[in-house]
């Protein structure tokens, strides 16, 4: 694997920060024949940089968590690299190769394939670390869930990072029988499900929705969410967890690798799209023409909402959020996603093309129909906060006319005070001196 340095390119040129992370080495041709597979062949839009971001992901994710055990699950006959990270990339191109062939069929089916193939054995008496397997398999290709280490419980564990969530941390392991979106929604709400009636029609939905709710970047911008909610960025490893609110805490839950982003939605054939062609019932979908690569542009398109839109939040990012977003350590240094580098703070960037000109505001039905409700939340807690100290009043900028208003009257009427204070100390003085010119006049005389 090669680094953007043997390219001839510098990180500092690539990137506007001055403390510049490790740059992210370029997919190696086992890695780029899985990312085709889950992109469906359409890689010309991702930069390298990219793709590495969301492959060095997925080896934060799986470091120490190949198991001995599924060695012995391997047929003979199928030729398995020796580096557990090559392994499992290896197995995640021919399970995403399964999905595009068959859909989103049940874990126990996809076992069945891979030992038509001859990559799983058929003899083996060992179904329930086979299952694991898959499972964690599905969990990194979506980035749905983060799989846990699997063990005999009888029950297949994820890994929750967000302090609130409608998320089960555990499902039994009969849902292996089921197809793969009822596995999924057996989670919780792994993604966004609209609150409504069953009996009640999309177009139904769409008109409830017509209201608009205007999500304002004064609002929303992570400077003001730090400034006046004192919120914690939290940022996690899986997608069903972006956006989450804890307004206990607070905290706000985001996503790290929007890079997958970028890969999976370049197709609508794309491994996550096939995972998830079922999961909405009718009912639920946030609208009549809900498709996967909409939704991750939302995801997409709420970091320049937190991030981009606003300058103090931009040096928020830079400051102190990046090293903490970072994918992947080794010792001091760390590798941040480029791409997050530049949703969140990158001034010159020919993908801001995607949002057009800054905005002050977004159309939550709009430009948010699936995670409009997460925003909504936040946007609210903040509304009902008011400032209680001068400090707070200070950083209090979500609506920057009352802010100049009110610090242009604070201003003038500090100003008026002074002006006014000095007229008495002027008017003092001069009635001081007239009271000694008086006496000494008086002097004269006698």
């Amino acid at each position: 694997m090669s680094s953007l340095s043997n390219q001839g390119l510098s990180w500092k040129q690539y990137l506007p920060f001055n403390r510049s992370p490790r740059p992210i080495p370029d997919p190696s041709k086992n890695e780029r024949r899985l990312l085709e597979r889950c992109s469906n062949k359409n890689l010309e839009q991702v930069s390298s940089g990219e793709l590495g971001a969301y492959l060095l992901h997925l080896r934060s994710l799986t470091k120490k968590l190949w198991l001995g055990k599924w060695d012995s699950l391997i047929d003979q006959e199928y030729i398995l690299h020796e580096q557990p990270f090559e392994k499992i990339v290896q197995l995640c191109y021919e399970v995403a190769d399964v999905l595009r062939e068959h859909g989103a069929i049940s874990i126990n089916k996809i076992v069945q394939k891979m030992q038509g193939k001859k990559i799983i054995r058929v003899d083996t008496d060992q179904s329930y670390d086979s299952y694991g397997l898959i499972f964690s398999i599905l969990g990194w290709l979506s980035l749905l869930y983060i799989p846990a280490i699997q063990d005999q419980s009888g029950e297949m564990r994820i890994i929750t990072q967000s302090t609130q969530l409608t998320i089960k941390d555990k499902i039994p392991t009969e849902l292996v029988s089921r197809p793969l979106d009822e596995l999924l929604r057996k989670f919780g709400e792994l993604l966004p499900i609209r609150d409504i009636g069953r009996n009640e029609p999309v177009s139904q939905i769409n008109a409830q929705a017509a209201t608009p709710t205007r999500l304002e970047v004064s609002h929303m911008n992570v400077a003001t969410l730090k400034d006046m909610a004192n919120m914690q960025i939290i940022w996690v490893d899986s997608l069903s967890e972006h956006l989450e609110f804890d307004p206990a805490q607070p905290s706000l839950s985001l996503f790290k690798c929007p890079s997958f982003c970028r890969i999976q939605k370049q197709s609508d054939e794309s491994t996550l799209a096939i995972m998830l062609r079922d999961f909405y019932e009718d009912y639920e979908k946030p609208s009549e023409d809900f498709t996967v690569a909409k939704l991750l542009n939302e995801v997409i398109l709420s970091y320049v909402l937190l991030f981009r839109s606003d300058r103090r939040s931009r040096k928020v990012y830079e400051r102190s959020e990046r090293a903490r977003a970072a994918l992947y350590r080794e010792g001091s240094h760390f590798y941040t996603d480029p791409f997050l580098d530049e949703l969140c703070g990158n001034r010159s960037s020919s993908w801001f093309a995607f949002g057009g000109p800054i905005r002050e505001s977004y159309d939550s039905s709009v430009d948010f129909p699936v995670f409009k409700a997460r925003l909504e939340r936040i946007q609210q807690h903040v509304k009902d906060i008011q400032p209680n100290r001068f400090m707070s009043l200070w950083r209090d900028q979500r609506d920057l006319r009352l802010w100049y208003t009110i610090w242009a009257v604070i201003i003038l009427s500090i100003i008026g005070i002074v002006i006014a204070a000095i007229s008495m100390f002027l008017a003092a003085i001069q009635v001081n001196l007239a009271k000694m010119a008086y006496e000494l006049q008086l002097k004269g005389q006698s």
